[in-house]
C-alpha cells in the first residue's frame, strides 16, 4: 500500500549508552508531539538503524516522500557530503521515492530564537558547579 510521507531524524550516533537511550526519549516525544507525519530516528554511525536502512524500510513500506532531516547545528562533512551521497544512492535505486534534505539546525531562525531564550534564561539564573 502506498503511504505518504515518512520523516527520518538523522543523528550522528554514538557508543556511549546513554546517547541512544536520549535519542529514544526524543523520537518518542516528537512522536506524542503530533507530527503530521510519522517520524523515525536513525543514525549515520555507531547505532543502528543506520540511514540508508532507514530510507529503504520506508520505501519497503510503501512512503513514497521522505524527509531526512539532519539533527546537525551546522553544515559540515555530514551535511555537505556524507548525507547527500546517501541519498544520491538511494535516489538512483528508488526513483519514485521523492527525498528532501532539510537545513543545519543552525540556519533556521527558530533553533537561533530557542537557543537565545535558553542561554538568557541561564545567564539569569544562580550559578551551579555542576558540569
Amino acid at each position: 500500500m502506498e503511504k505518504g510521507t515518512c520523516i527520518l531524524l538523522v543523528v550522528h550516533g554514538s557508543k556511549h549508552p546513554d546517547a541512544r537511550s536520549s535519542a529514544s526519549r526524543f523520537e518518542a516525544e516528537l512522536g506524542a508531539a503530533g507530527l503530521p507525519a510519522p517520524a523515525r530516528l536513525c543514525f549515520l554511525r555507531m547505532s543502528e538503524p543506520q540511514l540508508p536502512e532507514s530510507m529503504e524500510a520506508a520505501a519497503r513500506e510503501g512512503f513514497r516522500r521522505l524527509l531526512v532531516v539532519p539533527l546537525f547545528v551546522f553544515p559540515g562533512q555530514h551535511l555537505v557530503e556524507e548525507i547527500p551521497d546517501l541519498v544520491r544512492a538511494f535516489r538512483a535505486a528508488h526513483p519514485a521515492v521523492h527525498v528532501e534534505v532539510g537545513p543545519a539546525l543552525g540556519e533556521n531562525r527558530a533553533f537561533v530564537g530557542w537557543l537565545r531564550d535558553w542561554l538568557t534564561e541561564r545567564v539569569a539564573a544562580p550559578a551551579t558547579r555542576e558540569p
